[in-house]
């Protein structure tokens, strides 16, 4: 696996093969990392838009991790 950016305690973006994993820290009295394999949709806006797009989804993520639970992938 090889890490493409990160940020401390925000987010790490990985890629493993043609996958891209993107893991958000998330909570407030308690840390914990969420980790999510980027659809092809989200692939395709990442690598035409940049780190500002994965920084904008690590926002989403970090503001609503429920919404994103259905998509946790183990790591």
């Amino acid at each position: 696996m090889k890490e493409i950016a990160q940020k401390y305690m925000f987010y790490t973006l990985s890629q493993d093969g043609d996958r891209y994993l993107l893991e958000v820290v998330c909570g407030t009295v308690g840390i914990y990392e969420l980790v999510i394999e980027l659809s092809a949709q989200e692939t395709a806006q990442f690598l035409e838009n940049g780190i500002p797009w994965i920084e904008a989804m690590a926002i989403a993520i970090r503001n609503r991790p429920g919404d994103y639970f259905a998509r946790r992938v183990r790591i």
